[in-house]
């Protein structure tokens, strides 16, 4: 009984885990859709669908949610920046004056995947969205 308990727990929590990073992903896409005029920041563009780009990938968690992290991009700059990585990383540097020292130092932070570090951090996205 006690090992099928702890089997439930664990799901449970996993679930838990899914839910808050879904929120979190949810909670800074608006936020930086709003920080960004919600149009593109390569082209200007605000009339095709615009999507939240991650500079480092969403995989590394210490960056996941960082709004230095993230910008918008059309549908047609995004597959540019994923097509052509080495041509976007010299836009960033020059033209949007992206900071890669602070995300290359953020990469390689450890964070933890637990449900308190993740409510810890939806609760930082809360204060940074309201503001």
């Amino acid at each position: 009984m006690g090992r099928s308990l702890e089997k439930r727990n664990h799901k449970q929590e996993i679930a838990e885990r899914k839910l808050a990073m879904l929120r979190m992903d949810r909670k800074m896409s608006q936020h930086v859709r709003e920080r960004d005029g919600n149009k593109c920041c390569h082209c200007g563009d605000a009339s095709m669908r615009i999507d939240v780009h991650h500079i480092i990938g969403r995989r590394v968690y210490a960056l996941r949610w960082d709004e230095k992290n993230l910008l918008c991009l059309c549908m047609i700059c995004h597959a540019w920046a994923e097509e052509r990585p080495v041509q976007f990383m010299e836009w960033l540097c020059f033209a949007w004056s992206c900071d890669i020292d602070y995300l290359n130092s953020k990469r390689n932070e450890h964070f933890k995947i637990s449900i308190t570090n993740l409510l810890s951090k939806e609760i930082e996205i809360d204060k940074l969205c309201q503001e």
